[in-house]
């Protein structure tokens, strides 16, 4: 969780989701969105016997969707607070 960011969709990189999200933003005409991404290159996983192509992906471990929760709440209260 040391590689995520807080910041305008607009401005995020590495990231396949935040791709697509830009792009449905952009077709809804809405121009700013804080986010929190983690600017990490994505990797496939390797399966049990080393092979990537053949791997099921789980996703993220399980601490970091509430990590990344924790630190844009953390974000919207600083805007709140206006800190």
């Amino acid at each position: 969780p040391s590689r995520f960011q807080i910041t305008d969709i607009k401005k995020t990189s590495v990231c396949p989701l935040a791709k697509i999200i830009r792009k449905e933003l952009k077709n809804r005409r809405i121009n700013k969105l804080k986010v929190v991404y983690s600017d990490e290159v994505p990797i496939k996983p390797l399966s049990l016997n080393g092979d990537r192509e053949k791997s099921k992906n789980v996703g993220s471990i399980s601490f970091v969707p509430p990590v990344a929760g924790m630190l844009l709440a953390s974000a919207v209260i600083k805007d709140i607070c206006e800190l």
